[in-house]
């Protein structure tokens, strides 16, 4: 188990996967900068999770969102992207993402080019 530090995965090429890939998980307990984080923090960055990849990775949702929301102890979603990569191709990639009391809980991890 991870708390508080990146694990990047580099796969290597191969015939599937020409360009490689990569995957990043981030485990990190809440306590470590927010002692009083549980409730409306997890709340927060559960809602706030798909505007700040969009805004950040230049990226754009391609799996359907959720069609319903609602108050939890836990919250979890497995959401499809696709953003620029290689300054010429467009990629895609996933994440996974849990929140609840305790922390937080991301993998992302590259699925290669469109339309490969």
């Amino acid at each position: 188990m991870v708390i508080g530090y990146p694990i990047i995965d580099f796969m290597l090429p191969t015939t599937k996967a020409p360009e490689g890939g990569c995957s990043v998980r981030w485990k990190r307990r809440w306590v470590q900068d927010y002692p009083d984080a549980p409730g409306q923090l997890v709340l927060n960055m559960t809602a706030l999770l798909p505007a700040r990849l969009s805004f950040y990775l230049k990226a754009t949702l391609i799996s359907k969102p959720d069609d319903f929301f609602a108050v939890a102890d836990r919250y979890s979603d497995l959401t499809s992207w696709q953003t620029e990569c290689n300054k010429t191709k467009r990629c895609r990639f996933d994440v996974i993402a849990g929140f609840d009391k305790e922390g937080i809980d991301m993998t992302i991890a590259s699925r290669g080019e469109v339309g490969k």
